[in-house]
């Protein structure tokens, strides 16, 4: 059984007002959260995603990697990728068949790390990384 270390009402409510924050008019209805957002609502129930004042996500690693020596436990977020940073990023990318590598390279932005550092992620902290990326990266 799955222990809930932040109760999954209190959570929802902590997902609809990162969202709402973040997306303003395009954040889904309340009754969808769960179902677009399962891997943060998850990770929020699991205490592994918080927010501070300012609706800035901060992720405790479900498992820290290993980088070159320093022990990487915790993730923080831009908020958003510029356009021409994000022109920067995709160029040379033939996003009809590559569309992956266009993703992690939003991520790796997103998350100040390189790209090589993606493939260190278990596939629960990916999935989170992925989804608040996914958040950031509508703005």
């Amino acid at each position: 059984m799955k222990i809930e270390v932040v109760n999954k009402e209190v959570a929802l409510n902590d997902l609809e007002a990162f969202v709402n924050h973040w997306l303003e008019d395009e954040a889904p209805a309340k009754d969808k959260l769960e179902e677009l957002y399962k891997p943060i609502l998850n990770a929020i129930v699991d205490g592994f995603l918080t927010f501070d004042e300012e609706q800035d996500p901060k992720l405790k690693l479900k498992k820290p990697i290993d980088w070159g020596g320093d022990l990487v436990g915790e993730i923080s977020f831009a908020k958003r990728i510029k356009p021409l940073t994000l022109a920067s990023i995709a160029k040379g990318i033939d996003l009809k068949t590559d569309p992956m590598t266009l993703q992690f390279r939003m991520v790796a932005n997103l998350t100040n790390k390189p790209v090589a550092f993606v493939d260190s992620y278990c596939k629960y902290d990916l999935n989170v990384v992925q989804a608040i990326a996914g958040i950031f990266s509508e703005l």
